[in-house]
């Protein structure tokens, strides 16, 4: 082919369809064209694989502030974000969600919590799906609609995951249920083009990510068995990349945690962890309780103590081990900014039955703490006029809009959405 250059927008497909033989013909064409090769993606695990497999020059790094996110949210439970999904979709706050795994359950989300279904053509449940919203999306501002989507909450299979631009200005959070890889997440935030949004993420549990790892390890087993079979050296070599870096970023993510991760990538963002703080507040107020008894607590009520914090609450040593005790529950409070401590003490009564042994108390800390609520809308706002003014502020019109006012909404948004406590 005699050209200067060969252009391949949005390259990450390529890396992430690289298990067949198709894209391996596409990688040595590539590889032997003399021509210059301009490979366009933004998502950082793609960008890693091609790094390794060709000496590729980066001639524009990836801007994570050129997006439309306002903050992102981490949720633990599904069952936590769809209450919110049905608290705030409105005809002014539209919700697009992403579920992982069988179409069933997406579908089944669907019907129970209604919206809209989205599913490939090639979906055997495409019947369901609501196919008056790919005109929609696809047409843009040249539909009959202007590109406004007719429903408040859209739940999607990764149909939709990229190359959908949607610039219904009332789209406000874009949902990713469970994603096992960033470039899902990352994809999915970018479909919303015309709005500013919140980015919510229900994280894979544990099991579900060593599961993806083991699937992993498993697909570059294949790899390797096919290579010997067809000898062939070069086959696959894309792919063979593509689940290494896989398997290093799940390890990353079970080792740091999954809104750290995010966080890393997102490092201009607020990322706040919906699941640790409820759990936080929960854990307070049990202590509170556990104080206002004034209660010493020995062996027995020592053990069933730690076994509550445990077993209840989720609550964990450094190493994310269930075997705790006095210094690395106190720890494990400081951390979270819990304001309360544990002592330990000998019972000094010779009248008890405990005359010298050792006990617990929970004693509240000595400060004047005001703790500030992330996001919890059930909870009266510090501010009872920041929402009025949040609102005001959206629907203004960009040209009334001046520096001033944005530089105040930022920062009564960062006082509220603090978590360290003020004292």
């Amino acid at each position: 082919m005699d050209t200067d250059f060969i252009f391949c927008d949005e390259f990450h497909y390529a890396v992430k369809d690289s298990w067949n033989e198709q894209t391996d013909y596409t990688a040595q064409f590539l590889e032997e064209a003399e021509s210059v090769k301009i490979l366009m993606t933004g998502t950082p695990k793609e960008i890693k694989v091609l790094n390794q497999l060709w000496e590729v020059e980066t001639l524009v790094n990836v801007n994570r502030q050129n997006n439309n996110l306002v903050a992102i949210r981490i949720y633990e439970k599904n069952s936590d974000l769809i209450e919110h999904i049905n608290q705030y979709a409105s005809e002014n706050v539209k919700v697009l969600s992403f579920v992982s795994g069988k179409t069933e359950r997406v579908l089944a989300l669907k019907t129970q919590h209604g919206g809209s279904f989205i599913s490939s053509k090639h979906n055997d449940l495409y019947e369901f799906a609501d196919k008056s919203l790919m005109d929609i999306v696809i047409k843009s501002d040249n539909a009959d609609t202007n590109g406004i989507l007719p429903s408040n909450k859209l739940w999607s299979t990764s149909v939709w995951n990229e190359g959908i631009n949607i610039i219904d200005p009332n789209l406000k959070a874009v949902c990713s249920f469970q994603p096992r890889s960033s470039t899902e997440f990352i994809q999915q935030f970018a479909r919303a083009r015309r709005s500013d949004i919140i980015g919510c993420i229900v994280a894979p549990t544990r099991n579900m990510l060593q599961g993806h790892k083991q699937k992993c390890h498993d697909n570059l087993n294949e790899i390797y068995a096919l290579r010997v079979e067809n000898n062939n050296p070069n086959f696959a070599r894309m792919s063979e990349l593509y689940f290494i870096e896989s398997i290093r970023e799940t390890e990353a993510i079970l080792e740091y945690g999954f809104g750290v991760y995010v966080g890393s990538i997102y490092k201009e963002i607020p990322v706040i962890n919906y699941g640790q703080v409820i759990r936080d507040k929960k854990i307070a107020e049990y202590l509170n309780i556990v104080t206002e008894t004034d209660k010493k607590m020995f062996d027995i009520e020592q053990e069933q103590f730690k076994q509550t914090l445990i077993e209840k609450y989720g609550v964990r040593d450094s190493q994310r081990n269930k075997k705790i005790g006095l210094k690395s529950l106190n720890q494990f409070l400081e951390n979270a900014g819990i304001e309360y401590e544990l002592i330990s003490k000998r019972e000094s009564s010779r009248k008890s039955e405990h005359f010298s042994k050792t006990y617990w108390k929970v004693l509240r800390k000595n400060t004047q703490t005001l703790y500030i609520e992330i996001a919890q809308e059930n909870v009266a706002p510090l501010e009872p006029d920041f929402e009025k003014q949040l609102n005001a502020f959206k629907f203004k019109r960009k040209e009334d809009i001046t520096v001033l006012d944005g530089k105040n909404i930022m920062l009564k948004s960062m006082i509220i959405n603090r978590k360290e406590p003020i004292t």
